[in-house]
């Protein structure tokens, strides 16, 4: 795989002592239709033309072309992240964070009391059961 440049630069070489159709068989003695393949040679030397369709790409060895998109916040487009602003945190639909609670610690009762009511009875007694393991341990 080649770029159009380093194939342009090749065939300008080659022309000074060869005519198209002798290049065209020296480059791609496989290809059946070199009718087509010679005219598409002579503008990528004369005219600057760069090959838009990638199968045609394929056939000529050069390296194939991808659409790639700006960014929609600077416009210039990104191998990696745009650096001029950093971007939004992303949050998965299904897991939102839950919103926090205050819990008064001074008043066990209230405390316990904000765990059943927010986190349900099985996670106040997981918690409890953590809590104590922590002591113990």
């Amino acid at each position: 795989m080649t770029s159009t440049r380093k194939l342009r630069e090749k065939l300008l070489e080659l022309k000074s002592s060869m005519s198209w159709r002798q290049i065209t068989d020296a480059l791609y003695p496989d290809d059946a239709d070199k009718k087509y393949i010679r005219v598409i040679l002579y503008r990528i030397a004369c005219d600057n033309y760069d090959p838009k369709d990638n199968r045609m790409r394929a056939r000529l060895g050069l390296v194939k072309r991808y659409e790639v998109y700006e960014c929609e916040r600077c416009g210039v487009v990104h191998t990696t992240g745009c650096g001029s602003v950093p971007p939004p945190p992303r949050i998965p639909p299904r897991h939102k964070p839950r919103p926090r609670r205050a819990i008064n610690l001074a008043d066990a009762g209230s405390a316990a009391e904000t765990i059943i009511q927010h986190g349900g009875v099985a996670y106040a007694l997981q918690l409890r059961e953590e809590i104590e393991r922590r002591i113990e341990g």
